[in-house]
């Protein structure tokens, strides 16, 4: 991933359980391969997974209802994807506005970033 999130605040979230979709938008991001900040309202967009799971960042056991581990996301605090033979995973450590954090897991997941101009 060419983007990332350190330090800023969401201001919109949204995720639709029966179309396996969650979208989280900001005001800014960092650009990783030119190393700048850019002030353009941007949406991080992941859909369309084969497992998804879930668990409060303090535990060590995975539940695979994810719904119990979403919520409001405030800030996406990390990031990771990687690949191997078997497919893709992604992997995401957020806080949530009612003060949780919560790790993220889903596998085959399709990741967008859309800038808007």
């Amino acid at each position: 991933m060419n983007f990332c999130f350190d330090d800023l605040y969401s201001y919109r979230f949204m995720y639709d359980s029966d179309n396996d979709e969650i979208e989280i938008s900001f005001d800014s991001y960092y650009s990783k391969d030119e190393k700048i900040f850019i002030e353009k309202k941007c949406t991080l967009i992941i859909e369309g997974w084969t497992v998804a799971k879930g668990k409060l960042s303090k535990d060590s056991r995975w539940s695979s209802c994810i719904d119990r581990f979403i919520g409001v996301v405030d800030m996406i605090l990390n990031i990771e994807e990687s690949e191997d033979v078997n497919g893709s995973c992604l992997l995401m450590t957020v806080m949530t506005n009612d003060d949780r954090y919560v790790d993220w897991y889903f596998e085959n997941a399709k990741i967008k970033f859309v800038v808007n101009d």
